[in-house]
């Protein structure tokens, strides 16, 4: 009987070692208990930076048809969990639907960016508005002419964050600018910019 009792322990406790050590496996597989067969998945640290520094290239539509390239850069400030303001200078070189004159445009403004998701998120959607002095300068076979123009600016964007530092920008804007000299040649009306960049958060 001693002999029956003995060889079915032997066969009985590895079973029972190899059952806990599948459930040990198991629980420490997920970092977590299993306590109603869920995995426990931890969350993006939130954005803690709030001030940071932009740069860009853009891709500007004149309104009346003209296009040209520029670059620029901007000073970042998160206000809250959704708003950030931003403090913009730009460069722009185009070319007039006339096509016989250059133009160079330096805007300056500030906007606020309201951004749909919160600071958890890698992706964070964001619309904008801003507004400023947009200083253009115009060359043509005739001279040269300059004017201070008012700059209003509406759009959205993406903001794509990499980390607690490093974001990738992306946005477009329609813009109106109206000269404040009243010069025939910078009456725009409605254009609109594309932009793309990044921005260094500390």
């Amino acid at each position: 009987m001693s002999r029956i009792c003995g060889l079915a322990l032997l066969v009985l406790l590895p079973s029972v070692a190899l059952a806990d050590g599948e459930a040990n496996v198991s629980a420490y597989d997920y970092y977590a208990p299993e306590t109603s067969g869920a995995v426990v998945v931890a969350a993006d640290p939130p954005w803690t930076a709030r001030v940071g520094l932009g740069v860009r290239a853009s891709g500007v539509v004149l309104g009346d048809g003209g296009s040209g390239m520029g670059a620029g850069g901007e000073l970042l400030v998160r206000l809250s969990r959704h708003f950030s303001t931003e403090i913009a200078a730009e460069y722009d070189r185009s070319t007039p639907a006339a096509g016989d004159t250059q133009r160079r445009d330096v805007p300056l403004t500030v906007g606020l960016r309201l951004h749909l998701a919160g600071p958890e998120s890698r992706v964070s959607p964001y619309l904008v508005v801003a507004g400023g002095l947009d200083f253009a300068e115009l060359d043509s076979a005739t001279g040269h002419q300059s004017s201070t123009l008012l700059d209003g600016e509406v759009g959205g964007g993406l903001e794509v964050r990499l980390g607690q530092r490093i974001a990738l920008v992306a946005d477009t804007r329609v813009n109106g600018r109206t000269s404040l000299t009243n010069a025939p040649a910078f009456s725009d009306g409605v254009g609109f910019s594309l932009r793309l960049g990044a921005a260094f958060y500390y």
